[in-house]
């Protein structure tokens, strides 16, 4: 890896690694940088991060709207019209809400 290649590197953290604020804040001609590249990077570093980040966010939203419908379901497919649970599945309630427990956080034993 060249000299160049590190520092255009290095430099993709933009303000937020302090070791960068010499190449980026310079008062000096000769010390700045002669190239835009370096801020080209940065912001494709920080629009990558953010478009991640989206993806994660709406993938988290869809597993948990599919476990509030499969908790609806599973309250439905217990219970009758005025709300009680059915007295034959009093069982399957208990071992199914296990179930839906142990999907959702694992087995604790």
């Amino acid at each position: 890896m060249t000299e160049n290649e590190y520092i255009g590197l290095r430099l993709t953290d933009g303000l937020y690694e302090e070791a960068n604020k010499s190449y980026y804040i310079s008062y000096n001609p000769d010390w700045s940088l002669k190239s835009n590249i370096a801020y080209v990077l940065h912001q494709a570093d920080m629009m990558a991060t953010k478009i991640e980040y989206d993806e994660w966010k709406r993938s988290q939203t869809e597993e948990q709207e599919a476990t509030k419908e499969r908790v609806s379901s599973l309250k439905k497919s217990l219970t009758v019209d005025d709300g009680e649970k059915k007295p034959q599945q009093q069982d399957q309630l208990s071992k199914k809400s296990q179930d839906l427990f142990d999907e959702l956080f694992g087995d604790k034993k």
